[in-house]
């Protein structure tokens, strides 16, 4: 597996460089997201929130900081904000990975996978091409390692 590779060809689109059909799945990962029009970068060293247009409401910014872990309760989100960039989709840095994924079925039960011999298209969104790059490269590294020790 060559992992510079598949990240280099890895499809990152930009909002500019967006068809509608793409533009609509980027609006969608931020709109079912837990959060209200806000998801976390897809990205652990990315101190960036994607919204739809750049702005947030202070308390679901607090709340996605506290359950993604970044701090420890919401009166330290004052302290905490300045740390953070709050990125809206059509901004030039906002990247979405298009990529087809392997239809699977998990049983809780017996902790069996079964390939359904079907694809879907997923669309990730994260904070910049940068951050899009060193997930899939950490995403590619750990799916290697799996499969050299299975």
């Amino acid at each position: 597996m060559d992992i510079n590779k598949l990240v280099e060809d890895a499809v990152l689109t930009t909002w500019e460089n967006a068809d509608d059909i793409v533009k609509e799945k980027m609006f969608e990962v931020v709109e079912t997201s837990d959060y209200d029009d806000m998801v976390a970068c897809n990205n652990i060293t990315c101190n960036n929130v994607i919204t739809k247009d750049g702005s947030y409401t202070v308390n679901d910014l607090a709340e996605l900081l506290v359950d993604e872990g970044v701090i420890d309760s919401e009166d330290d989100f004052e302290s905490a904000i300045d740390d953070f960039e709050v990125t809206g989709i059509k901004f030039y840095n906002t990247v979405v990975h298009v990529n087809e994924v392997e239809d699977i079925e998990y049983n809780r039960e017996t902790q069996e996978i079964t390939k359904l011999g079907t694809t879907s298209t997923n669309y990730t969104l994260y904070c910049n091409e940068q951050c899009a790059k060193s997930s899939l490269r950490s995403f590619y590294l750990m799916k290697q390692r799996y499969e050299e020790n299975k």
